[in-house]
């Protein structure tokens, strides 16, 4: 009661249905268009803060096995690809067409898009249907979510074995 005298009385919270069918029939369809907004694409990635990620793909040339690798930094606006660059780490002998610089602005930074994005330049036999296909794969194997710089990193070479140390006269 010492609480009560020196906080006052507990705050009663209302308890909310945690079903969309537990809800009162005049409020459900509220609450359904509520829900589909805050569920959508535009919602959960449309408000995201700018950000950049590095995407190493493989390239190749017409007709030849993978002949290389490429190193693109994407550039995402409100979930939008609106910058396509040679990441500083690149070869700067393989520099970025300007075909292909813009082939994936506009573009929605996930897997879906980038998918149709690379269908669309493939029948247009346009540059970039390789590099949009690649960063759609790699981007659906990470969930869905953007790949950080870190899991793009090469493994470390491993430490050659230490050779044991010859013995010496004493312990022989």
């Amino acid at each position: 009661m010492a609480a009560v005298a020196e906080y006052g009385a507990p705050a009663v919270h209302e308890r909310f249905p945690s079903t969309v069918e537990d809800w009162p029939a005049s409020r459900r369809e509220a609450v359904v268009a509520r829900l589909s907004e805050l569920t959508s694409w535009d919602w959960i990635f449309g408000h995201t803060p700018d950000f950049r990620r590095i995407h190493r793909v493989a390239t190749s040339t017409a007709g030849e096995a993978v002949s290389g690798e490429q190193t693109v930094e994407l550039s995402i606006h409100r979930g939008f690809i609106n910058g396509v660059s040679q990441a500083r780490s690149a070869d700067p002998g393989r520099a970025l067409s300007h075909a292909l610089s813009h082939a994936l602005i506009g573009v929605r930074y996930r897997p879906e898009d980038l998918q149709q994005r690379s269908l669309q330049l493939r029948r247009e036999r346009r540059e970039g249907a390789e590099i949009a296909q690649a960063v759609a794969v790699q981007l659906a194997s990470s969930g869905g979510h953007p790949l950080r710089e870190a899991h793009l990193e090469p493994e470390p070479a491993s430490e050659p074995p230490l050779k044991p140390e010859p013995a010496s006269q004493e312990e022989q």
